[in-house]
């Protein structure tokens, strides 16, 4: 039996496939910007127009959650404003745990879903770990190839090590 998210979690696992995709975006062309998700927020206030208009962004993303509301485009702009501020930090974290696979030869998704999880384990810690991790290999599932999701699980498996330590030592004595 599988289990289904709450609505809560759909919301963020739309704000998390919301901000992957405005980073995929971001790193191939630099055309979306931070500022983009405020300016769709502040539309998105107006009228019925501008949240058809939101609606088409995420068309895609998932028919599941029918309504765009400011909780889900207030987690994704923090998402993405945070990965954009740490980028080199997040990424030096990255490089050092998948060492002989430099973030430059990772997948544009792969990368980006995992710089997501890290800026969430380091700057969320009102989320569990698990949930975290979770997500990010549940996106890696549906946005790259079958080897992903056991590369994003392992890769932050070891950078949970460097940034939630008593995470890790909670689990190893359970």
């Amino acid at each position: 039996m599988s289990h289904k998210p709450s609505g809560s979690i759909k919301k963020l696992r739309l704000a998390r496939e919301l901000a992957l995709r405005m980073l995929y975006k971001w790193e191939l062309s630099e055309e979306i910007t931070p500022e983009d998700i405020e300016e769709a927020q502040e539309h998105f206030a107006l009228d019925d127009d501008a949240m058809q208009f939101a609606k088409s962004i995420v068309d895609g993303v998932t028919k599941e959650v029918e309504v765009i509301d400011a909780k889900i485009l207030e987690f994704c702009k923090q998402l993405v404003d945070g990965v954009c501020a740490d980028v080199d930090h997040i990424d030096a974290m990255i490089e050092a745990r998948s060492v002989g696979w430099p973030i430059s030869r990772q997948p544009l998704p792969d990368r980006n879903i995992v710089r997501i999880a890290v800026w969430e384990l380091i700057n969320r810690p009102e989320t569990s770990e698990a949930i975290i991790i979770s997500e990010a290999v549940e996106l890696s599932k549906k946005y790259s190839d079958d080897d992903a999701s056991r590369f994003v699980n392992g890769l932050l498996a070891g950078i949970l090590q460097d940034v939630r330590p008593d995470a890790v030592s909670k689990t190893k004595s359970n």
